[in-house]
């Protein structure tokens, strides 16, 4: 018979695994092996996702200035990659240091815009 874990201390065994660098899905199989219930893995991933947004958000105050800061430069840097975007198509160029620069800027853009509209709606 398996051992039946309880859930502080599948979240915890699940958050020491995942800081060794294990994946979701191996933290997952284990958990499976360990005897818990399905819906039980899916809320302890679930709030270890949330845990880690939290983490890499928590890097600034949170204020809602600074999320909407964050937001716009976002929006302005997307707009950038965007913009090179349509450069390097009307121009028929295919250099593989602007495709780093457009896709660069569409990414960093995101991030920015992501954490900011994250920190926004985690705001207490």
């Amino acid at each position: 018979m398996k051992h039946q874990l309880k859930a502080d201390e599948a979240f915890k065994l699940a958050k020491e695994r995942l800081a060794v660098g294990k994946s979701f899905a191996q933290i997952r199989q284990e958990l499976t092996e360990l005897g818990m219930e399905d819906d039980d893995i899916k809320y302890i991933i679930r709030q270890l996702d949330n845990e880690l947004i939290r983490e890499s958000t928590s890097t600034s105050t949170g204020s809602g200035s600074n999320a909407k800061r964050r937001m716009i430069i976002g929006a302005i840097i997307m707009l950038v990659g965007v913009g090179l975007a349509i450069y390097t198509w009307v121009n028929d160029i295919r250099e593989v240091n602007y495709y780093l620069l457009e896709f660069g800027a569409l990414f960093i853009g995101y991030y920015f815009f992501r954490t900011g509209y994250i920190q926004t709606r985690n705001r207490v």
